[in-house]
């Protein structure tokens, strides 16, 4: 085989890796409230579920070597156009109380979005200032374990040591819940996408 032929092979071999994780990542959680400000109908002790998505084909930034676990990593996106590389849904008590959106309106610079990674910590926030949202998920590990892949993306599921809270402010609104599980969120084969929409 002539090494011209070889290239698109070899191409492939170094770009797979990237290119499995190159689309969005998705977790489920569940978890409980722990702190209420100015939301009316929520109470501490409710339940919480959701999910927080990981999308890195939007990046505009990454700093540090996400397979390195002695120093700080960054990947975010900021500005016009708005990529995130974090989103999250929440829901309480069952009914859906925050979603930020894998696309939002292209209104604001000061949008932004990141996940941060530390020996020991793992942090994912978005911010939407135009609209007054923000939403963060954060996990501290109780072994010194790096809660974190070399994707940069959450180790789930979590361990029984690690600590993971979330929260969300929307306008005057503040909640904040403890994370119980974290789990990688099941996606539905093309077969079973073909059927639903028939």
């Amino acid at each position: 085989m002539h090494l011209n032929s070889k290239w698109p092979f070899i191409l492939m071999l170094l770009t797979g890796s990237m290119a499995a994780h190159a689309g969005t990542v998705v977790y489920d959680f569940t978890g409980v409230v722990t702190n209420v400000a100015n939301a009316s109908g929520i109470s501490v002790g409710e339940r919480v579920t959701g999910t927080f998505s990981f999308i890195y084909n939007g990046k505009d930034h990454k700093i540090g070597s996400l397979g390195y676990e002695g120093a700080p990593w960054v990947i975010g996106s900021s500005g016009i156009p708005y990529n995130p590389v974090f989103a999250s849904k929440i829901k309480i008590g069952g009914a859906l109380v925050y979603e930020s959106s894998t696309s939002a309106p292209n209104s604001d610079p000061d949008d932004a979005s990141s996940v941060t990674g530390t020996l020991g910590t793992f942090t994912a926030a978005e911010a939407t200032p135009a609209f007054d949202m923000y939403s963060y998920f954060t996990i501290e590990s109780g072994d010194g374990t790096p809660p974190f892949t070399g994707e940069g993306v959450p180790t789930a599921p979590l361990s029984t040591s690690d600590k993971a809270a979330g929260g969300l402010l929307e306008g005057a609104a503040s909640i904040t819940f403890k994370i119980r599980t974290l789990t990688l969120a099941t996606v539905p084969s093309v077969s079973n996408e073909l059927e639903a929409a028939e």
